[in-house]
């Protein structure tokens, strides 16, 4: 559906609140993506937060060149690491499409929403929003995106 401009209508979604929020005039000064993959969200959302601090984060290692790539032009930092209520190391689950890999374990109600397809194991590195906060020098207000495949409570 879109508009009279020919946009997509974004009432009612994700895109639509930060859109409201802009338009209100709450600019976030620093984004932090969480699960972020290969990261079309901090780069299609750019022009509602501009100037800010872009933080992206995601425990798979497939993806650092492309987040490297982004902190390169955009600025900002990235890791590849894990966000969770540890700090150290966990066990992720891998899937059939690594956009799917999770920490949650393989009988979690996570998996069923995607067809039990885990792969197997790995170790990734973690940390915790507070120890994130500790290293950089984040700025508010905050924007935080999770896209953490059922462990959001972890984070």
């Amino acid at each position: 559906m879109t508009d009279k401009t020919n946009k997509p209508n974004t009432i009612g979604t994700f895109t639509g609140a930060l859109e409201q929020l802009y338009r209100l005039g709450v600019i976030c000064k620093t984004v932090v993506d969480i699960g972020c993959a290969d990261r079309h969200f901090s780069l299609s959302h750019y022009p509602l937060f501009p100037g800010a601090l872009l933080i992206n984060i995601d425990a798979n290692p497939d993806y650092l060149p492309s987040l490297k790539a982004i902190s390169d032009v955009m600025g900002g930092a990235h890791f590849v690491t894990a966000v969770t209520d540890v700090v150290g190391e966990i066990e992720v689950t891998t899937a059939a499409h690594p956009y799917w890999d999770s920490v949650r374990a393989e009988g979690d109600s996570y998996w069923q929403g995607v067809n039990n397809l885990h792969t197997g194991k790995r170790r990734a590195p973690s940390i915790t929003l507070d120890s994130l906060k500790r290293q950089l020098p984040l700025i508010s207000p905050y924007l935080l995106k999770l896209d953490v495949q059922g462990a959001e409570e972890l984070v």
